[in-house]
């Protein structure tokens, strides 16, 4: 099921299986995603306000790096935002297990990046609306093992 992924990541994390992990604050109710620096800095009191949940969406390495590629931050065709992108997938690539921060979820400073995509899930609306009105602090989702941005 293809669900839309509006979110302020602010981390990635490799395991040492090869998986990949973005972790952020997912805008599920609006079509609203924090753009601007003031607004993501406000990602932990939109938490306490209800206006998003704290999500991880697992995938492969190669998934992940699909979805990073989508964020505001590499979107731009210069040569400065390919260079910060290839950095990034160079860190995780290199590394067994690592975990990459681009904000502090207690005290954001607004430089989460800013996702907003498709992305293709193994899950039904159902199972997905239970995780998003159960009592738990993360919403935890896997990328169907067929998707790529580059068929999609």
């Amino acid at each position: 099921m293809q669900i839309p992924i509006g979110m302020v990541v602010t981390s990635v994390k490799k395991f040492s299986n090869g998986k990949c992990q973005l972790f952020g604050f997912w805008y599920y109710k609006d079509f609203y995603v924090p753009a601007t620096l003031s607004e993501k800095k406000k990602i932990f009191s939109d938490l306490l306000l209800s206006k998003c949940k704290q999500l991880k969406v697992t995938g492969s390495f190669e998934q992940i790096g699909h979805l990073l590629l989508q964020a505001d931050r590499f979107q731009s065709a210069d040569e400065e935002a390919t260079r910060l992108f290839v950095i990034l997938i160079n860190k995780l690539n290199d590394a067994t297990s690592t975990s990459i921060a681009f904000d502090d979820v207690m005290t954001p400073q607004g430089t989460g990046l800013t996702l907003d995509t498709i992305c293709e899930f193994d899950e039904t609306v159902e199972t997905i609306r239970a995780k998003i009105f159960a009592e738990t602090d993360f919403i935890e989702l896997e990328i169907s093992s067929s998707w790529s941005f580059l068929t999609n």
